[in-house]
């Protein structure tokens, strides 16, 4: 069973615009290579979606 503390969502712990001087450089480092996989992964979010819309396109376009 999860205990009390598993059930309750950690907050993360770094939020788009907040205050730099609280985090350490490790932190600070942490938080861009979290942010670099994130970014990667929208990336390829967007290329995929790009890619269907591309396919979708092909499919329904109206042939001349």
């Amino acid at each position: 069973m999860f205990s009390e503390e598993d059930r309750v969502a950690k907050p993360p712990k770094y939020e788009i615009g907040q205050p730099l001087e609280e985090l350490s450089v490790a932190e600070l480092e942490e938080t861009i290579g979290l942010l670099q996989e994130e970014i990667e992964r929208l990336s390829k979010a967007m290329d995929q979606k790009s890619s269907h819309m591309g396919a979708a396109e092909a499919l329904f376009s109206k042939h001349k």
